[in-house]
């Protein structure tokens, strides 16, 4: 009875030292591809700073003739976009009378 008990017992503990060689190898490979990811994700971020500098000196170029009547056409536009605005409006309500 007792030898009995013990072969189950032994079975046991194969079982579960399979589970945690299997368990530590997916570990490992998880790990493995955090650090893939990781380090994927500083060369990406790196890139975008670097774009991101270079994108700045351009835009600082090619934004000074834009900016010479910035504000007056921005005033205008917002005029024409509230009197569009003003006519829909007042559209709806003559039609809803």
């Amino acid at each position: 009875m007792l030898q009995g008990q013990r072969e189950v017992k032994d079975q046991q503990i194969e079982r579960q030292a399979q589970n945690i060689t299997r368990l530590t190898d997916a570990l490992a490979a998880v790990q493995q591809t955090v650090a893939a990811a990781q380090t994927l994700h500083a060369r990406r971020i790196k890139k975008q700073l670097l774009i991101g500098e270079a994108g700045k000196d351009q835009q600082s170029q090619e934004s000074e003739p834009r900016n010479k009547y910035g504000w007056f056409s921005m005033f205008y536009r917002k005029n024409k976009i509230n009197q569009k605005n003003h006519n829909l409006s007042s559209s709806f309500i003559v039609s809803n009378n």
